[in-house]
């Protein structure tokens, strides 16, 4: 289940709407895709349930409650449903991925802007660079590989007695 939106805001300037949409993505899509599946996968002796999930599933941030919220939930999901399927052979895990490079910084540099104005006039990469170097202990982006390589890892065999995790590919970010 890989699917989200992010708008960051004031608490107070998030619209319900806005709520309502990050919501309906990023949790109740994965509640739909598990919903559609699940019951296909209890009647096989193996199987994998991998939400990503985000780095803001596991603490509060500034000015992305709605965002941070959803993440939370779908961590919550995922605890859950790994509860419930934990004496048969689905296993239920998230990927919580750090700060990773894509085109998107280049439209959220100027959102994050409007609420942090250490950011005013950079573009994106420079926006995700700052970040990136204030927030993580080993001054790395992570990339799609590396948070490929332990979705494939959580799909494979290997990973049969690990459930109901929410694990992090973060550069150190989450540590403290």
């Amino acid at each position: 289940n890989n699917a989200g939106v992010y708008t960051p805001n004031r608490f107070l300037d998030y619209t319900i709407d806005q709520w309502h949409d990050t919501l309906d993505v990023n949790v109740i899509g994965a509640v739909r895709m598990c919903q559609a599946f699940l019951p296909e996968m209890l009647g096989e002796p193996f199987g994998r349930i991998i939400n990503i999930a985000s780095t803001a599933g596991k603490y509060g941030s500034l000015n992305q409650s709605a965002y941070n919220t959803s993440k939370h939930a779908l961590v919550g999901l995922t605890r859950c449903l790994a509860l419930e399927t934990a004496a048969t052979g689905v296993r239920v895990n998230a990927v919580c991925p750090g700060l990773v490079w894509t085109n998107f910084w280049y439209q959220l540099a100027p959102l994050l802007a409007k609420t942090n104005p250490d950011y005013e006039g950079m573009d994106g990469r420079a926006v995700f660079e700052r970040i990136v170097s204030t927030t993580t202990p080993m001054e790395r982006e992570q990339t799609p590989k590396d948070i490929g390589n332990l979705v494939v890892f959580l799909a494979s065999a290997e990973s049969c007695n690990i459930t109901g995790q929410a694990i992090c590919v973060d550069g150190g970010m989450t540590m403290g």
